[in-house]
């Protein structure tokens, strides 16, 4: 069996990680997260397993956690590693807080496990009993982890970027004993707030941004000329939720073109759009019809059948003084059935 076109479009974890890549993301880091400071270079980014899902044992119980980065890669900083992920939301969520502390805290618990493998699988003495039973020496130490949320939605996110603004407000007392865990967000409909050292990352969340707002005589005015790769017209397609934009499979694209597409697009889900409109309000106005016909028939008959039900008991009552010939002219019953109804009521 063929495969349809929709069968072929890329996944879209797929579509974001053919983006992110080393390049896109030292920027990304350096722009919102560290103000500009070069803090990360592309040439030192590897690529992590994304599958950071990890068994913790308990006293009596193991409990498996699952869970899948969508970018996950580290830095070299020295001869340490600055760890780095993304999360892409296309809707607001709630919980995000707790969740992105889960995902770090996973991250940090599989390098403290690691750690313990090696030091087991090489031997190392441990010098007293605490270093023992953690398994890890007092030296060995872990790699910081940076989360960055980056949400795709039109509506300003109205979540909580914090855990303790996911709390109840207890007292002052209370809450300054309570840990925070700070989640940090890029909303790309603010992203022209930020100067990206790649002019192209700039101009890709700006078209996402306008394309979402419907400005679409604004994006072609603005940037008609400008080549796109097959990735970035796939992300402006995973942004914008564009399947045309997001199976692109040109090595580089016009805008000019791209935006063709869009209209096009827009113009076969807006007429498929009105046909389903159209068919639910015939639909509608069918039944609507249907309902009175009904209603006006069935009040018909009911009234027929009651006026029978009448000439029925009045052709009873004669059947004691009449015969069946002078009943049956005075009722417009035939002559059969007053015949029946005095057999059935054996007069």
């Amino acid at each position: 069996m063929a495969k349809s076109k929709e069968d072929n479009i890329p996944k879209p974890d797929i579509i974001c990680k053919e983006f992110w890549n080393n390049e896109r993301c030292a920027d990304l880091f350096n722009t919102v997260l560290f103000k500009g400071k070069q803090i990360i270079q592309p040439t030192d980014l590897i690529d992590l397993d994304t599958d950071v899902s990890s068994s913790i044992e308990f006293a009596k119980s193991i409990e498996s956690l699952k869970k899948t980065r969508d970018i996950y890669k580290k830095s070299k900083q020295g001869i340490d590693f600055l760890i780095i992920g993304v999360e892409n939301q296309d809707e607001i969520n709630y919980s995000m807080p707790m969740r992105t502390m889960i995902y770090d805290g996973l991250c940090y618990y599989n390098q403290v496990r690691d750690i313990s493998t090696n030091n087991k699988k090489n031997n190392v003495k441990y010098n007293g009993r605490a270093e023992f039973l953690s398994g890890m020496k007092k030296t060995d130490k872990i790699n910081p982890v940076i989360t960055l949320i980056i949400y795709y939605g039109e509506k300003p996110w109205d979540g909580a970027t914090s855990l303790k603004e996911m709390m109840a407000p207890l007292d002052d007392v209370v809450m300054e004993l309570v840990s925070d865990y700070k989640m940090n967000l890029l909303e790309i409909r603010n992203a022209n707030n930020y100067k990206f050292s790649n002019p192209n990352l700039e101009l890709i969340f700006d078209i996402s941004n306008e394309l979402l707002k419907g400005n679409l005589e604004k994006v072609r005015k603005k940037y008609q000329a400008d080549i796109l790769s097959p990735e970035e017209l796939r992300f402006i397609g995973y942004v914008t939720k564009s399947k045309n934009f997001m199976n692109n499979r040109k090595e580089n694209v016009n805008m000019c073109e791209a935006l063709q597409k869009w209209e096009d697009q827009t113009f076969e889900k807006g007429k498929a759009e009105g046909k389903a409109e159209g068919k639910a309000e015939g639909k509608a106005e069918g039944e609507a019809k249907g309902k009175a016909e009904g209603k006006a028939e069935g009040k018909a008959e009911g009234k027929a059948e009651g006026e029978a039900n009448k000439t029925i008991e009045l052709a009873i009552a004669f059947l004691d003084v009449l015969d069946n010939e002078t009943i049956a002219i005075k009722t417009g019953l035939s002559l059969d059935k007053v015949k029946q109804l005095r057999a059935e009521n054996e007069i």
